[in-house]
């Protein structure tokens, strides 16, 4: 998992918050190993960002959930905080929408297609640890309502589908 932490954005400037808080030392991002260990579970009819976001069309056609792979789950380690967004905020493609925090590092979310967030997984901020052990079920991140100003569609073409996703971890992991 290969985003680090900058000072300007949400993953960064939380991260820093809570580390200077609780201590005097200089705060250096921790370098990941990107090796990929194992198989990481990918789901055939999600689509799939270079970021590592994942994204499901729900039955209705007019909303998505959306939450971080399990590829980026297991590289980030375990989780111990969850900065999701606002019910009712609305978010441009490739927007920071979130950020998530292990003990390794911090981590922006990215919003995979323009949309409003509908619902957010309160279980999963409370407990963020269910994102490590379901990261397509009980750990997803927020739910979007599809803005009806840009066709959704276009967007998740523009998406990688489960091969190919497979393939990009596989070339970044090495």
């Amino acid at each position: 998992y290969q985003r680090r932490v900058h000072g300007s954005s949400k993953a960064g400037t939380m991260l820093a918050n809570r580390l200077f808080s609780h201590t005097a030392h200089t705060y250096r991002p921790v370098l990941l190993g990107v090796a990929c260990r194992a198989a990481h579970q990918v789901l055939p009819n999600n689509k799939y960002t270079k970021d590592h976001e994942w994204i499901r069309v729900e039955a209705d056609g007019k909303s998505a959930t959306v939450g971080i792979t399990d590829y980026a789950q297991s590289e980030l380690g375990d989780l111990v905080f969850l900065d999701l967004p606002e019910v009712g905020q609305s978010f441009k493609q490739k927007d920071v929408v979130a950020a998530v925090e292990s003990c390794k590092a911090a981590s922006d979310i990215y919003c995979p297609v323009v949309g409003t967030i509908a619902e957010v997984n309160t279980s999963a901020k409370s407990n963020p640890k269910l994102v490590n052990e379901s990261p397509f079920d009980k750990g997803w991140l927020f739910k979007l309502k599809f803005s009806n100003s840009e066709p959704f569609r276009d967007q998740l073409t523009g998406l990688l589908d489960a091969k190919a996703y497979t393939e990009h971890v596989a070339a970044t992991a090495h």
